[in-house]
């Protein structure tokens, strides 16, 4: 039985939890009060991270559930 595939908003907002989780900062200006020093405000440049749209992960999910 497969799950319906969730809303684009859903799956942005989930997304951007899991950032929350990882990080501890939602935005730039946090980067920038956390981080303080340049070198680490590169390190976590958004290049760094190829996220997947959510439609692939839930795909891969439902995927790994078959097995």
């Amino acid at each position: 039985m497969e799950q319906a595939p969730r809303e684009t908003k859903d799956g942005n907002r989930n997304l951007k939890m899991s950032h929350v989780l990882l990080w501890g900062v939602t935005s730039e200006d946090d980067y920038r009060s956390t981080a303080g020093s340049q070198p680490l405000r590169a390190l976590i440049s958004p290049k760094a991270f190829i996220v997947p749209p959510p439609r692939q992960i839930l795909s891969s999910r439902t995927e790994t559930f078959r097995l």
